[in-house]
Parts: structure tokens; C-alpha cells; sequence
């Protein structure tokens, strides 16, 4: 380090849950940078003036569908579509947000730069009480389990509320955390729907959707196999420009639409901010931030 700044030696990375904990600790000067999700949070850290990196994601959070997991109700695309149809997302979006994100059930966000008007499932009452009707004469009970993070308390309750109004019956289990989220429907595969997340990044949009929805990967937890999107999602892999990915996106928007392996509720940035003292952090794709040049001015 001779004539420069002396570098960190040594980074401490502290696990707390809930971005609330997180900002609130970083506001008292217990951490030089925290990494935040929440879309009121991220608002409130602009508007507080503090610096950060931002990273765009399509699909940041999402409600996933046992499409062939396990066992489940959720296997019959009937029940699918009811669910996508029951969901409000504007609403969603104003309850347990205050406004803040983007609220939209398409797999591109409207903030993306391939946005060209993708539309997702509609909010349709008369159509999902339809579908549940129709699953029921077929045998369903009706019920359906729900697991999400306890962080994710008040977004399970609203979709709870709208999914029960088309006449399902929702029992809702919350984790701890996001690891007892993963261990339930990544390994275990015990759910019918979860709440969880795409996040994908347009600078790498094939790359980060593929992993969640192609039929042959393993980390497509929903286990859904559908042609229709592994050939959308073929074309995307090799789309040269702009034009060829909307296109792509367009089949793909149309195939998830029929086959609902995952409801998008709402698309926003994930941030990591840090004090004007930490200088030298080096940003990359998916809110990675290198510390290897990292300092702290005095």
C-alpha cells in the first residue's frame, strides 16, 4: 500500500434477517454497507440521501407453483390458473408495499430495457372462481398450502386473502428464514405454492430465467416441464439483438400464461448501500460488491 490508502484486512458480514434490522443498524453506524430488498426501504435509503448500487431484477418476487415437484394440487394447470387469475397484484402492491416497486404479473419488469408490453395473467375473479369450480368437480378439495419466509408475513396474508375470495382454502406456514425456505421447496419439496423469486437480470436474462424454468434444470423448483417454454426459452438463448429477445420474450410470456409455472407479483431493484467513508467497493452483476480495493476514509 505504500503512497496509497491503506485497504480493509478484514470484512465482517453479519446475518440479519429482516431489511428492516438491516437499514435500522446501518441508520445507527453499526455497519459501513447493508444490502437491502425491500422495495420501501430502497425508497426511504434514496430519499435519506444515502449512496448505493442498484441492480435491476424481472420476477424479484414471485409466487411458485408446484408444477410437478412432488405431489401436489398444484400439478393440475386448472388450479394454476386460478390461482394466477385470483391475483391482485396492484393491490398487493398498495397493502404491503405503500406503492413502492412495480407491481405486474409478466416476466419482464416495465422498468427493463426488453419491456415491449408483455401482459401476464389479468386480475380476473369470475374467470379463477371458474377454474376452481371446475377443479373441484374433478375431485380437488380446494386447499392449498402456502409456505413463505416470515419476512414475507404480510404479502402471504394478502394473497392469502384474494386466492380464499375465488373459494380456495389457504393454510399458510412461515419460516424463519430464507435457508428453511429453500431447504422446504428446494430439497424437501414440500408446498403447493411458495413465495420465492426469478430475479432476472437483464444483463443476463437467458442465463438467470433459464435456471428457473427450463424443464432440465435443477433449480427449476417448481418441476414443471413444458415444451413450449424450453422452445421460447431456446430462442432467447440465441436472440442477436433487442428485437429478436422481445420476440422471444413474447412466446415466452405466452407460454408461461398457459402453463403458470410461477406468478410474478411485482419487479424492483435490490440495493446495496454504503457510507460516504467506505470508498474503493467494486459493484457487479446480482448486487455483488468486491471489497479486495475497499477502504475506509478517516
Amino acid at each position: 500500500y505504500w503512497g496509497g490508502p491503506v485497504c480493509i484486512e478484514e470484512v465482517t458480514f453479519a446475518p440479519i434477517v429482516a431489511d428492516q434490522g438491516r437499514y435500522e443498524a446501518f441508520d445507527a453506524g453499526q455497519f459501513e454497507a447493508v444490502y437491502l430488498r425491500d422495495p420501501m426501504l430502497i425508497q426511504r435509503s434514496m430519499d435519506d440521501g444515502v449512496g448505493g448500487y442498484d441492480t435491476y431484477q424481472n420476477s424479484q418476487n414471485v409466487l411458485l407453483l408446484n408444477g410437478g415437484a412432488s405431489e401436489s394440487p398444484a400439478n393440475d394447470v386448472a388450479v394454476r390458473q386460478a390461482v394466477a387469475h385470483a391475483i391482485d397484484s396492484e393491490q398487493l402492491k398498495e397493502r404491503d408495499f405503500q406503492g413502492a416497486g412495480s407491481a405486474r404479473t409478466s416476466i419482464i419488469g416495465p422498468d427493463s430495457r426488453y419491456a415491449a408490453g408483455q401482459e401476464g395473467p389479468a386480475h380476473d375473479v369470475e374467470a379463477a372462481t371458474a377454474l376452481v369450480e371446475e377443479a373441484k368437480s374433478a375431485g380437488w378439495d380446494g386447499n392449498l398450502e402456502m409456505v413463505c419466509a416470515q419476512s414475507s408475513q404480510d404479502v402471504a396474508l394478502t394473497l392469502e386473502a384474494q386466492m380464499e375470495s375465488v373459494g380456495m382454502t389457504i393454510d399458510i406456514t412461515l419460516l424463519p428464514d430464507f435457508t428453511a425456505l429453500i431447504d422446504q421447496v428446494g430439497v424437501r419439496k414440500e408446498f403447493d405454492v411458495a413465495c420465492w423469486g426469478l430475479n432476472g437480470l437483464d444483463e443476463g436474462l437467458w442465463a438467470t430465467l433459464n435456471s428457473s424454468l427450463v424443464s432440465t434444470s435443477p433449480s427449476n423448483y417448481g418441476g414443471l416441464a413444458d415444451p413450449a417454454i424450453d422452445t421460447a426459452m431456446d430462442e432467447l438463448r440465441v436472440a442477436i439483438d433487442d428485437e429478436a429477445t422481445e420476440a422471444a420474450l413474447a412466446d415466452l410470456q405466452e407460454a408461461l400464461n398457459e402453463a403458470v409455472p410461477t406468478v410474478p407479483l411485482y419487479h424492483g431493484f435490490n440495493r446495496v448501500v454504503h457510507t460516504d467513508e467506505l470508498v474503493g467497493t467494486t459493484p457487479t452483476g446480482n448486487s455483488l460488491v468486491f471489497f479486495s480495493t475497499a477502504f475506509l476514509e478517516q
